[in-house]
């Protein structure tokens, strides 16, 4: 390969995946939100309990948003703690859209 063809795979690269800058940029923005979020849940929750409300409907969105960012890794990065983590919170947001279903029919 000569020093034109590495600078064209390059630039394509980039164009396509952004450069390292921009993905850590991504990386760190993604990080913020999911913390958060989290702390959002955490103070939502917290709320609730003192007025006496349920949280179902709190904890199936977290238990999602989990779920799906350890299958997501799971899928693309095998390794046994994706695979666990990712098992561990497909259960928890069962049981909690269960949970939530079951309070919303009046079910108890």
């Amino acid at each position: 390969m000569d020093k034109e063809e590495i600078l064209k795979r390059s630039r394509m690269n980039v164009a396509e995946d952004g450069d390292e800058r921009e993905q850590l940029i991504n990386l760190k923005a993604y990080e913020c939100g999911r913390f958060i979020f989290t702390i959002v849940i955490v103070a939502l929750t917290i709320f609730n309990v003192i007025k006496g409300k349920t949280n179902y409907e709190l904890w199936t969105v977290f238990f999602t948003f989990c779920f799906s960012e350890s299958a997501y890794k799971y899928f693309h990065i095998k390794t046994k703690k994706n695979m666990t983590t990712a098992i561990l919170f497909g259960i928890a947001f069962v049981c909690s859209l269960a949970a939530f279903i079951l309070y919303s029919l009046g079910v108890k």
